[in-house]
């Protein structure tokens, strides 16, 4: 097992609030009931289940605090908030800001700033969410209970959480991630006024799979010409690649291979707050089996690559991937785990492929359309308009072009 950080929240028992319901706060997912649990989980998802929570609870970073809040009504527990609380030191700061810094993003301020954050051991931040998952992964309801009220609960249950704190280093800024923004229900217009950010981030690239796809021969028949040569000449390029499924005991037994390719890719990444450790995948694989697959990529005997994904009901959700940059052009690496991403989702039957953030040009070659995410931020007075401003401009989706593999060729 996992040493996992000190307990940081006070316990407290069931609070009335002035919305008729009551709510509590759980610091880990195990102090709730399953079956409870899964009663709420009404949508089913993977990620928001008992079982995903409590694994990713045991292989988290040490700087991650996982909090939950059951809310009840009427003697029953009808929803519950899913919260990471990241302890971000001065250094770590430093590292997020400098691009924007670099960029002459931030005029003022910022030496002062982070002087005062050093002062006070870094901050804390809030994460209604799972900071290593895209999606809507904050908040569940039961079916009985409308998703809305949640949302209109919100801000009083983000306000107790600060209220009972109780370590020293504060929540500073409170982020309420990646909410679809074509759903009709969604926080909007209650967080808007309650003053948090509303911002758009990259969108979530997904590809549609259609249910007469069989085989990836089939998926590449259903191409433009273009797309169809370019889907052969990277399975040409990346022939000499070997690639293996691993069980829970081959990721342990090279963890730390897999680890290095991870690092990789997310200090490569425009924004990042946590990494994840090395025992996490391995943990995953013996968790869930079936529902968990990590491949890797191997040239002469060297792993240079690997990709990871769940089955999440009828989604099929691509997760982390890491890969060996300086072979990446050559043999195509990159490329190559898109194409088997979606040859991953062909074989589960699934019919969407969830591609995640980023790289969303690239991944609209192999079919992915763009779906709006928003955010919601709020910061506290230790956080000043000139810092956090320019910060969430640098989180805007940059400019990119859609590529079309099924339409007529380009």
């Amino acid at each position: 097992m996992f040493t996992r950080s000190k307990s940081i929240l006070k316990n407290i028992g069931w609070v009335k609030s002035d919305s008729g319901c009551d709510v509590r706060i759980f610091q880990s997912i195990n102090d709730i009931p399953e079956r409870e649990w899964s009663r709420i989980n009404s949508k089913g998802n993977f990620f928001t289940s008992h079982s995903f929570l409590s694994t990713f609870e045991q292989t988290a970073p040490v700087e991650l605090q996982c909090v939950y809040v059951l809310v009840r009504h009427d003697n029953a527990v009808v929803g519950a908030y899913i919260f990471q609380i990241i302890h971000l030191t001065p250094e770590v700061l430093s590292l997020i800001l400098q691009p924007l810094s670099g960029a002459g993003k931030i005029v003022s301020g910022l030496t002062e700033w982070l002087s005062k954050c050093k002062e006070q051991k870094g901050m804390r931040v809030l994460i209604s969410g799972n900071n290593f998952i895209s999606g809507e992964h904050g908040v569940i309801a039961a079916e009985e209970f409308p998703l809305v009220k949640m949302f209109r609960l919100f801000p009083k249950v983000v306000q107790l959480i600060i209220e009972k704190f109780a370590d020293p280093v504060k929540v500073s800024l409170v982020l309420a991630k990646d909410y679809y923004a074509d759903k009709e229900i969604r926080p909007d217009s209650v967080l808007k006024s309650k003053r948090y950010y509303c911002f758009k981030v990259e969108p979530e690239m997904i590809v549609h799979i259609d249910p007469e796809w069989e085989t990836y021969a089939d998926y590449e028949k259903a191409m433009s010409k273009k797309y169809r040569n370019r889907s052969r000449s990277v399975q040409k390029k990346s022939c000499v690649l070997e690639v293996k499924d691993l069980t829970a005991d081959e990721i342990f037994a090279h963890r730390y291979d897999i680890f290095s390719l991870y690092m990789a890719v997310h200090s490569n990444a425009r924004f990042r707050l946590a990494a994840l450790t090395p025992e996490y995948f391995v943990q995953m694989k013996r968790d869930f089996p079936a529902e968990f697959a990590l491949s890797i990529y191997t040239l002469d005997g060297k792993i240079v690559a690997f990709r990871s994904g769940f089955v999440n009901g009828e989604e099929y959700e691509a997760h982390f991937i890491g890969l060996d940059y300086t072979l990446n052009r050559d043999k195509c690496l990159y490329q190559r785990i898109l194409y088997d991403f979606v040859n991953d989702a062909i074989q589960n039957r699934s019919s969407q492929l969830l591609l995640g953030r980023t790289a969303a040009e690239i991944k609209s070659t192999v079919g992915a359309v763009p779906h709006d995410l928003e955010c919601y931020m709020r910061h506290r007075n230790s956080i000043s308009n000139h810092i956090i401003s320019p910060f969430i401009d640098y989180l805007k989706p940059v400019q990119w072009i859609q590529r079309k593999p099924f339409g007529t060729e380009e």
